[in-house]
């Protein structure tokens, strides 16, 4: 690194980030990076990482790397950690853990390696994104975890995650999974979002859950009955993608929001339309010609961006009761 004189900011930067290509990046904790250091080995990313306390640290390792927890000088600085790799990359855990001990949000993109953390060992994870690998479940046993993002998850239904006792939002991507059986037994799930989860038919348990609060199955047309959820009073948001009919919402007095993002099939909307509690009921397809320009665009934007799946994790929103 002797080659490398970085810009060394007044304040201490709180991101590092190790691209594909080795660019590494060192930001600031204010507007802006503090120097961009081009084509860094990975093998002189910890090195780096360890001249500034991080709070942020965001690496992209490529076969034949190593990562090397035990490495990392002052773990116990970092706050958020995004990993992407595969299954060739080399993970070197310390005896008991790796010190990772303030750690609230973790991101695990592409296979795991052999060997990788306990997920057990990070006592302040709240938010977590992962793929799904049977050889690498122990977050099923993390109950402190808030916000949970599952890729590719393969389970035959949900009875592996009963230990999640305070998981708050739960949200599958694509995947082999069939069924919600178990979904009932995680008492503070309030949001379920799926999408692309195809062969997800049997949706029956989330009626027995006395915590949801908020549904959204998207990018799925498998399922176009929704009158089970008349047995859902609690429910406030829901989104779907075809609708048979919309009757079902007459019942359910607490729903605030509703979307059918295709095509309600009998035609009829007055259901949504004459809910005395709705808020905000909205269809795309068709429906979008007709609702008028920038009108409708920007009810669509506000259900999107202000709903409990909105893209940007809010960890206040997460500990508290939905506003109505």
């Amino acid at each position: 690194m002797s080659e490398i004189t970085p810009y060394v900011p007044l304040k201490l930067p709180e991101r590092v980030y190790c691209d594909e290509n080795g660019t590494l990046t060192v930001y600031r904790n204010d507007d802006g990076y503090a120097s961009l250091l081009s084509y860094v080995p990975f093998a002189n990313a910890l090195e780096v990482l360890n001249r500034f306390d991080c709070l942020t640290v965001d690496l992209c390792l490529r076969p034949g790397d190593v990562l090397d927890f035990a490495a990392i000088k002052r773990p116990e600085l970092i706050r958020t950690m995004r990993l992407s790799f595969d299954n060739k990359v080399e993970c070197r855990i310390p005896v008991g853990d790796a010190g990772l001990t303030q750690l609230t949000d973790l991101t695990v993109e592409g296979k795991f390696p052999k060997q990788f953390l306990d997920f057990r060992n990070l006592p302040a994870l709240k938010l977590l994104e992962v793929g799904y690998d049977e050889k690498h479940l122990s977050w099923q046993k993390h109950a402190g975890l808030l916000d949970l993002k599952v890729h590719r998850c393969s389970a035959a239904d949900l009875r592996g995650f009963s230990d999640l006792v305070s998981l708050k939002r739960l949200r599958l991507l694509r995947g082999s999974i069939g069924s919600l059986n178990g979904i009932e037994a995680m008492p503070s799930l309030d949001t379920l979002f799926t999408y692309g989860a195809q062969k997800l038919l049997d949706l029956q348990a989330v009626i027995r859950s006395k915590s949801l609060r908020n549904l959204m199955f998207d990018a799925s047309k498998k399922i176009t009955n929704w009158d089970f959820l008349s047995g859902m009073p609690a429910l406030q948001w829901l989104s779907v993608e075809v609708a048979d009919s919309v009757g079902f919402v007459r019942t359910l007095n607490n729903l605030r929001h509703v979307h059918v993002a295709q095509k309600i099939l009998d035609g009829d909307r007055t259901p949504i339309d004459q809910h005395p509690s709705i808020l905000c009921g909205i269809q795309e397809g068709q429906a979008a010609k007709a609702a008028g320009g920038e009108i409708y665009r920007a009810h669509q934007e506000r259900f999107k961006d202000t709903g409990p799946w909105r893209h940007l994790i809010d960890m206040d929103s997460l500990a508290r009761p939905l506003a109505s």
